[in-house]
């Protein structure tokens, strides 16, 4: 069963949206991983501590991970400042509602079931993407909001913790290239206010994002390509990634699929 939610926060003591945003029953779960300088921010809020200031989001994600796969934990992983929606039908067009304690008791219990059947990381869908017509796809992209069987990964050491922007898409495609499958929630979305104030915008400039993105690049020739650019928060031209996500799940199957 899922036993705890990891917020990784930076900056924004204030402004919990995603605490803010889970029901109560979840808040039970839920710890706000801070580093030292912010330990005692908080207030009353569970907290996990890391073991120093300024690591990074992605030595962060490396922490939980090595944390919360040592205890053998099915766990959630989610950014500080997400609100949560579901898809509902109407007529010919799904509309977005707020999410209620039923639908996320939903949630959890149809993704700890999705574990017992071999899938080995879930996500939510980004709620600004088009509906599927469907509650979910396998193989797919995740990111921001996501749920780890952490009785199953692999260990931290076999990966590569190296890139720093956009370390969860190194991450899912590292899973993926090892047999590790997904499936990412389209009933059930989130949405994100890009490049809010705190967080990774404390350190994250054009340049970060362009040799990140070309670090992506060369790790996964096979699955990242470049797709041209586009202006960010500082009308800077920054990469845009072409993401292969299924096919490097697809090719790691190789040799064990029937023919």
């Amino acid at each position: 069963m899922l036993s705890k939610i990891y917020i990784p926060t930076l900056g924004r003591v204030d402004k919990q949206i995603t605490w803010e945003s889970l029901p109560d029953f979840l808040k039970e779960i839920t710890v706000l991983v801070v580093q030292p300088k912010e330990k005692d921010l908080h207030g009353d809020k569970p907290i996990l501590v890391l073991p120093e200031n300024d690591i990074g989001i992605c030595k962060t994600r490396k922490f939980i991970y090595e944390y919360a796969n040592s205890r053998d934990q099915r766990y959630g992983v989610f950014d500080d400042d997400l609100t949560f929606l579901k898809r509902r039908p109407k007529g010919n067009r799904p509309v977005k509602v707020e999410m209620s304690n039923d639908d996320w008791r939903e949630l959890i219990k149809k993704t700890d079931k999705w574990f017992d059947e071999d899938i080995s990381f879930s996500a939510l869908r980004v709620g600004i993407l088009p509906p599927i017509n469907k509650d979910f796809m396998d193989n797919t992209a995740a990111f921001t909001a996501y749920f780890f069987n952490g009785q199953v990964l692999p260990q931290s050491s076999d990966l590569d913790w190296s890139i720093e922007i956009g370390e969860d898409a190194h991450l899912i495609l590292q899973l993926f290239q090892r047999g590790h499958s997904n499936r990412v929630w389209d009933k059930f979305v989130f949405h994100q206010k890009e490049y809010a104030d705190g967080g990774c915008n404390t350190y994250r400039t054009s340049k970060v994002i362009n040799d990140c993105h070309q670090q992506l690049i060369n790790a996964h020739p096979d699955y990242v390509k470049h797709n041209g650019t586009k202006k960010t928060f500082n009308g800077e031209e920054t990469i845009k990634l072409k993401m292969k996500w299924r096919q490097a799940y697809l090719d790691s199957q190789i040799g064990k699929l029937p023919v």
